[in-house]
């Protein structure tokens, strides 16, 4: 089954996204969607 992670900068941003979004789950694609901001969410440390 494919899957797809949709990554946004910021929650303003999803409604640019949300058309894109619902059609991928019509076509049955797990989707997931997060929100991630490189100024707030601190990356992992390697």
């Amino acid at each position: 089954m494919p899957k797809v992670a949709v990554i946004m900068g910021s929650k303003s941003d999803y409604e640019h996204l949300v058309d894109g979004i619902k059609l991928l789950r019509d076509f049955g694609i797990e989707t997931t969607v997060r929100v991630v901001s490189a100024h707030r969410t601190p990356l992992p440390h390697v």
